[in-house]
């Protein structure tokens, strides 16, 4: 499989895929292997702390990720839009009144 000369030595990619070859468990020994990649330089800290990132989001509910609107006690679209000024599209302004 590997027709690389024995004294050369492995690339980071064919490292990395040695790496990740080995099977984790669980998450826990996912981001050991991934932290253990870094620690050898097979991944940078900017890559293993986007990966890890990554692991964190998939673990959290939606209502957790979201920023909830305030309620302001209407339904928006039941809301009065106020009045409708025409605009000037020759000039792209409002039509004072």
């Amino acid at each position: 499989m590997d027709d690389a000369p024995p004294n050369r030595k492995p690339s980071w990619l064919d490292r990395l895929g040695a790496l990740l070859m080995r099977e984790p468990e669980d998450r826990e020994h996912l981001v050991e292997l991934l932290r253990s990649a870094h620690s050898r330089n097979l991944l940078d800290g900017e890559a293993l702390s986007m990966i890890e990132g990554a692991l964190q989001v998939s673990e959290m509910k939606v209502r957790e990720v979201m920023i909830p609107r305030a309620p302001d006690g209407r339904d928006r679209h039941q809301r009065d839009p106020g009045p409708v000024r025409p605009v000037d599209h020759r000039t792209g302004t409002r039509a004072s009144r």
